[in-house]
């Protein structure tokens, strides 16, 4: 495939990936928002026709409460609400109805009321408009539309809309607020009207009508609904079973969405739903054209791709074709692009340096043959030498057991295991284990060398022993409590090696008797040991090729190369006591 098209191909993909994933996000975003607007929207609606029903409420409880407030009215609604009224003058009882009747209609003039009533289980019957009463029987009325009215627990109650009992058939619709009388021998009430038609007014107005409204109360009696059937139906369902912020109602187009207020004060649900048609119109028309933007968009991105890599291919396709015709015997040959852009130049020089390392590489590769078979010849002494000094150990070992010094025996033989184990360059990772027979060597030897001064003990846990590690790390430690801890002494040398594992590393210690660092070499060995292990986080296994000798810093160094960077080498005195102290904390488990 040409570059020019794999050029066009890349990046028309990348690009319109990018402009489809960026015009979803938008769209989704703006859908989103749409859609929270129209909860804020719906809620603000519900929580001001919440608010206009309470208002209309609190008034209807102000008028309510207004009648107990006088003593004369209280006074002549406890003796009409007397169980004994047989016993009263018949004209202290219409003095006491005129009182009554007096104020409803002095606190109801000019108020958006239907009308004010009195009433009693007796049936006593006193209302602000005698016009509009034509119950025969108050008892009656009574028994049939407020006998459970007593029962409630609380002195206020709201009545669903119904037609006035109170009146003949060609009554009104109305709602009441219904306030039992404290202190009374009979059930007492005064009951506030208002016209049902005075909310379908309200909530059928222009300004509202693409909402609909309903108002329910906890017992799923409906105040006021411009739902349908299905959904008035549906929506008492749910009063008493769903919290009503999970409230749901269903319409021909799906689910409408449904906003729902609470209002503790009257006790109503006011309901707002607004059919999800609209909403899905605007959706659709969004998504219409986000999709024409976003193919307008590709198509445009693919032809500024096409052109721009027809112009930027041109002079690569010249570079190429030298590229090709180069061979070992033109190397040297010289080529020039005529105004090339700026990536050519650069192209170009790469190419000619190239050229010239390419040219070196040849060179050196002469020499390295050369030089191949004297390393190989060196490679072959370095396996040999190993070999003779065993042998050579192996005979002053015979030649000690032959003069009867079972001693130089053991140390040869102890010397000829340690060489083995040092120039094994097949097995570079041994275990914990492996070391201590090594260092156990090591002492051996040693105390032969000091004639019995040197005094050792290692203490290992057996868990410890079987964890692996790289060769020849305990031999450093040992040996430089040995040549360095006891340099200026004469005093019997103590050595101690401990071994232990916890949750999740394992320690070893080296502590000895000796004299100790001063501060400034230990100074010195931590900052050896600060600048190494960054070094080992920048390069990483690059590092093996910069680490020479044997000692504390290269043991560390091959530590951090083996466990990563949680590896831990402390150097510290032993204080108050003489010597010195090396600790080695390593993770149970390889980075």
């Amino acid at each position: 495939m040409k570059l020019q098209l794999k050029m066009v191909l890349l990046n028309s993909i990348v690009m319109s990936i990018s402009i489809i994933t960026i015009g979803m996000f938008f769209n989704n975003y703006i859908i989103t928002k749409l859609q929270d607007y129209a909860k804020q929207d719906m809620q603000s609606f519900a929580k001001s026709i919440s608010s206009q029903f309470d208002a209309t409420v609190q008034m209807m409880d102000f008028i309510s409460e207004q009648q107990l407030g006088y003593m004369k009215v209280l006074s002549a609604i406890q003796l009409l609400s007397k169980s004994n009224r047989e016993e009263i003058p018949p004209n202290f009882l219409l003095q006491a109805k005129r009182e009554v009747e007096s104020s409803l209609r002095t606190y109801t003039i000019g108020k958006n009321y239907y009308r004010v009533n009195f009433f009693n289980s007796n049936g006593v019957f006193v209302t602000s408009n005698t016009n509009i009463y034509s119950a025969d029987d108050t008892e009656a009325v009574f028994h049939a539309f407020y006998s459970g009215t007593e029962d409630k627990a609380t002195s206020v109650t709201l009545t669903p809309p119904r037609r006035d009992p109170w009146g003949d058939e060609d009554a009104p619709k109305v709602y009441s607020l219904v306030r039992s009388v404290r202190g009374t021998e009979t059930p007492s009430y005064i009951e506030v009207q208002t016209l049902y038609e005075d909310l379908e007014q309200l909530y059928n107005s222009e300004a509202i009508q693409y909402d609909k409204i309903a108002l329910i109360n906890s017992e799923g009696k409906l105040f006021f609904s411009q739902l349908t059937q299905d959904q008035e139906l549906e929506l008492m369902t749910q009063v008493q079973k769903t919290p009503y912020d999970q409230w749901r109602l269903s319409d021909e187009n799906g689910e409408s969405s449904v906003s729902v207020v609470y209002s503790p004060y009257s006790k109503i649900y006011t309901v707002t739903a607004r059919s999800s048609e609209g909403t899905n119109k605007i959706a659709s028309s969004i998504n219409s054209i986000t999709l024409f933007i976003l193919t307008a968009f590709c198509l445009a991105s693919t032809l500024v791709v096409f052109l721009s890599s027809r112009y930027l291919t041109k002079p690569i396709r010249r570079l190429t074709k030298q590229i090709e015709m180069t061979s070992l015997e033109n190397l040297d040959y010289g080529f020039d692009f005529s105004n090339p852009n700026n990536e050519l130049v650069v192209l170009s020089e790469a190419y000619k340096q190239l050229l010239r390392r390419l040219t070196d590489s040849i060179n050196r590769e002469n020499k390295m043959r050369k030089l191949q078979g004297q390393a190989e010849l060196n490679a072959l002494q370095a396996q040999i030498n190993p070999h003779f000094i065993n042998g050579v150990l192996n005979v002053i070992s015979y030649r000690g057991l032959a003069s009867g010094d079972p001693g130089i025996s053991t140390i040869c033989d102890n010397l000829a295991r340690m060489l083995r184990y040092t120039t094994n360059t097949k097995q570079n990772i041994v275990t914990v284990k492996d070391e201590l027979e090594y260092v156990q060597m090591y002492f051996y030897l040693m105390s032969s060398r000091y004639q019995n001064q040197l005094e050792y003990d290692i203490h290992v846990d057996e868990d410890v022993s079987i964890l692996p590690l790289p060769k020849m790390v305990f031999q450093q430690l040992v040996e430089n409590a040995v040549d360095h801890g006891f340099r200026h002494t004469t005093d019997t040398m103590r050595v101690s090696l401990k071994g232990w594992a916890d949750a999740s590393f394992w320690h070893i210690t080296v502590s000895d008797n000796g004299c100790g660092f001063n501060d400034s070499v230990l100074r010195s060995i931590q900052h050896e040991f600060d600048g190494l292990r960054d070094r080992v986080k920048q390069d990483g296994l690059h590092l093996k090729t910069e680490i020479g000798g044997m000692g504390l810093v290269n043991t560390y160094a091959r530590l951090l190369l083996f466990y990563g960077s949680e590896v831990k080498l402390k150097i510290d005195n032993n204080l108050p006591d003489a010597g010195a102290c090396v600790q080695l904390t390593l993770p149970l488990e390889r980075e």
